[in-house]
């Protein structure tokens, strides 16, 4: 021991003292050794092995350095630095410790706790960061999903998802380690306060708990159908790993004497470094391994999951997500964009948004619901009160959707598409062609506004009645319009039904997302 005091430059000498060990110094070097001879040479194979590992896509978003960083770290925290914190608790005999004296060992013995307590903090708060990190990329692949549809429909989409306005948070920026520098800080100050006071064990444990329940509010914003890299589980099996360790190092802290102590905090260290490591790297790749195999050999649904309808997954956030993200991988989103749009074209029509849509023979008249966060996304429509914003908006869809050899071109049969051309070509001719009927309205436009001009009267019922008539007109344009759209909305609806919606439930996705609502 004086050798290693030497080799680190601590001025810490020890004495020669007669055998007094009990059945506490044995099981607590045992641990060590178990610690030295097995726990470190594992954490270091498997930090390797990570290592290896850091050019996978699966294993790069899971922040391969920081792991690693955090792994080492906690190897040599447990091992050397919390040995030599324990040691005036173990040895407290050959210790030259006097309580009388503030002399050089004492002082030496101080730094070195203080330094254990920091790196603690700093292993605590790694973690957390390393969470924290794991949530952020994990939230923004849903919003950046969603901002892409969003895109699609509408190329002037300006996404309000806050982890696309808030790059500071990311892990490409510095803030979050500033932050984590001042909770180090933060956590010492409150550590030295309370020595002052009488006790600065209290704060430490504080703030460790603190850090636990950080923990525990990210595992709760993860939803299970869309935790890809496992950090739902691996955030609650970790967070209730410390929040046991943090509760039985507090009661063991009040209770036992210093040499139980020093023995029940490595034991505890000893359990929960082996516990965490296997979680955050064997566990996690074992679970990876499983998910890639059942998506080699398409391992089918669980067939006593309930089949939720297309309505009912469309209707919900991750329903909805997980569904498109299922039509891009089968190259058919240009459905579901196509069915976004035609439904919002339908409610943009003021003057007949009630008119409903049967989907098959079997149901009654419905509006198609989608999921609350699609009212984010401003389609080009918008509100439909002219003639002019009808026969752009149908030209708009027609041209995106209906025009063979179109990017997004969908797969409706040869007479609706013949239909909505004929549409296209009435209103292409009506517009070129100015008729009698439109000069004669024109006219009569004029002529009421010149005599509006000239008395103070109310509107003739000649005029009131020429406004029903073209309201009426146009009505009817939409009717008609809609129910183009209908044909095309029951056709593509029924596609995705019978066909998309039915491989969705053999994925893996679907089975978590149902299990999920269960």
């Amino acid at each position: 021991l004086n050798c290693v005091c030497d080799a680190m430059g601590l001025p810490v000498e020890f004495e020669k003292v007669p055998p007094y060990w009990t059945i506490v110094h044995v099981l607590y070097f045992t641990l060590m050794c178990v610690d030295v001879l097995i726990l470190a040479p594992c954490a270091i194979y498997y930090a390797y092995q990570l290592w290896q590992l850091r050019e996978d896509i699966f294993y790069k978003r899971r922040f391969v350095k920081l792991t690693v960083w955090l792994m080492l770290a906690s190897c040599f925290y447990f091992i050397v630095i919390r040995f030599i914190a324990d040691l005036p608790r173990i040895l407290p005999q050959s210790m030259p410790y006097d309580q009388d004296e503030y002399n050089d060992k004492r002082l030496a013995i101080v730094m070195v706790r203080l330094f254990c307590y920091n790196l603690s903090h700093v292993i605590f708060v790694g973690l957390l960061v390393r969470f924290w990190f794991l949530y952020f990329e994990y939230t923004r692949g849903i919003h950046r999903m969603f901002q892409q549809f969003a895109l699609e429909i509408n190329q002037d989409h300006h996404g309000t998802d806050w982890t696309l306005k808030w790059e500071v948070l990311s892990p490409h920026s510095n803030l979050v380690y500033y932050l984590a520098a001042a909770w180090v800080i933060f956590a010492e100050c409150c550590a030295l306060i309370g020595d002052y006071l009488g006790s600065a064990t209290i704060p430490q444990i504080t703030c460790y708990f603190l850090i636990v329940a950080m923990i525990a509010f990210i595992t709760s914003k993860v939803r299970r159908c869309r935790d890809e890299l496992f950090l739902r589980q691996e955030s609650q099996y970790l967070a209730a790993l410390l929040l046991i360790v943090m509760t039985v190092f507090s009661v063991t802290f009040f209770v036992f004497d210093d040499e139980l102590k020093a023995l029940a905090h490595r034991f505890l260290f000893t359990v929960g470094m082996f516990m965490a490591g296997y979680i955050a790297v064997k566990w996690v790749s074992d679970q990876y391994i499983k998910s890639q195999s059942r998506r080699v050999t398409q391992t089918p649904s669980d067939t006593t999951l309930r089949k939720m309808s297309l309505q009912e997954i469309l209707k919900e956030d991750d329903g909805f997500d997980l569904f498109a993200m299922h039509c891009v991988r089968e190259l058919s989103i240009e459905n579901l964009m196509f069915l976004f749009e035609a439904c919002e074209f339908k409610n943009g029509c003021t003057h007949c948004s009630s008119f409903g849509l049967k989907l098959n023979d079997n149901d009654a008249v419905v509006q198609i619901e989608f999921a609350p966060k699609t009212s984010s996304i401003q389609t080009r429509h918008g509100v439909i009160s002219t003639t002019h914003d009808l026969q752009q908006s149908f030209k708009y869809i027609f041209e995106k959707y209906f025009r063979e050899h179109s990017a997004y071109s969908i797969n409706v049969s040869h007479d609706t598409r013949y239909a909505m051309q004929m549409q296209l070509a009435k209103w292409s001719v009506a517009n070129s062609v100015p008729n009698s009927v439109a000069q004669a309205q024109a006219l009569s436009i004029g002529k009421s506004k010149v005599r509006s001009q000239s008395t103070e009267s109310k509107v003739p019922e000649e005029q009131q009645e020429q406004d029903d008539e073209n309201d009426n007109v146009m009505t009817e344009e939409m009717l008609h319009c809609m129910q183009l759209f209908n044909n095309s909305i029951v056709e593509i609806w029924n596609l995705m039904r019978r066909d998309t919606l039915l491989r969705f439930y053999s994925t893996a996705e679907y089975n978590k997302f149902v299990k999920g609502k269960s």
